[in-house]
């Protein structure tokens, strides 16, 4: 068997050797490649994290959007109910809530449309009571 002379070792294990510097530089790119799959995965399940709240936030507007449908058409239903019976304490109580609506329907259909964007019921008088008949 050949041995290398300077080291005494067998020469074609030493061709396989790594240098002291070699090892280092790949050793080193070895725990930077480790850090990168360490951020990685923590970026990945931050990611995911994030996306699952958006899918609630996106949720919650869907429904939003079905429930404020239905509060329209209830809100219609009771103007119309106000309406059609003359009911001033169901008048106020939509006023108080914020749903202002008006009576100028055709004659006859004692609808009431509601007024969009309504804020407040806080601008507007109280209805007045009933008058007595003598």
């Amino acid at each position: 068997m050949a041995t290398d002379t300077d080291t005494g070792t067998d020469s074609s294990v030493s061709s396989f050797a790594l240098k002291q510097w070699q090892f280092y530089l790949l050793t080193g790119i070895s725990a930077v490649a480790l850090g990168l799959v360490f951020v990685t995965t923590t970026l990945s399940a931050r990611i995911s994290g994030m996306r699952g709240q958006l899918d609630e936030r996106q949720q919650f507007i869907n429904e939003s959007i079905v429930l404020s449908k239905l509060n329209v058409q209830l809100a219609q239903v009771l103007a119309n109910l106000a309406v059609a019976t003359s009911d001033d304490e169901l008048k106020q109580v939509l006023w108080n809530n914020g749903i202002t609506f008006s009576t100028d329907a055709p004659a006859g259909t004692n609808k009431a449309a509601l007024t969009p964007g309504s804020t407040a019921g806080a601008k507007l008088r109280e209805p007045t009571a009933p008058k007595q008949e003598d």
